[in-house]
């Protein structure tokens, strides 16, 4: 066999290899069994099985079913070769993670304003009480 077939072979088996991981990851996050997986995509769960050991090929078909079962882009299930567009759905998700950023420190951001509120309140009343100990005690002293 020739250099070239030897890392085509082997270029051919890391694609394999890392959509399977991929197309396991994706299916983990969606909290579905390889069962369901194939079951809803119209495939036998040995054939899940297979394409998430990198052991078989899947169809451009398959791949797409999958993906639309996943809730994800197909572009997200392939692995990266080179510089590639973010698929929108990434780029929602992204989205969405940062508006929840944004909230929780919204949401710090009140907590702390109130906070500081109660210790300026806290820091106000300590000194009207330390003001009334001073008269309290200067008519007693004199």
């Amino acid at each position: 066999m020739a250099k070239t077939d030897e890392r085509s072979s082997s270029r051919y088996d890391d694609i394999l290899k890392a959509a399977g991981n991929r197309l396991r990851e994706a299916r983990t996050r969606a909290g579905l069994t390889q069962k369901q997986l194939g079951d809803k995509a119209g495939v036998k769960q040995s054939y899940v099985f297979e394409l998430e050991r990198g052991r078989t090929n899947i169809t451009l078909n398959t791949l797409v079913k999958m993906a639309d079962v996943l809730g994800m882009d197909v572009r997200d299930l392939l692995p990266q070769t080179g510089p590639t567009p973010v698929s929108l759905v990434v780029l929602e998700r992204l989205l969405e993670v940062c508006e929840g950023i944004a909230s929780l420190l919204s949401a710090r951001q009140k907590q702390d304003a109130e906070l500081l509120a109660a210790f300026r309140t806290f820091a106000d009343l300590r000194s009207d009480f330390e003001g009334a100990l001073k008269s309290e005690r200067r008519p007693g002293e004199g």
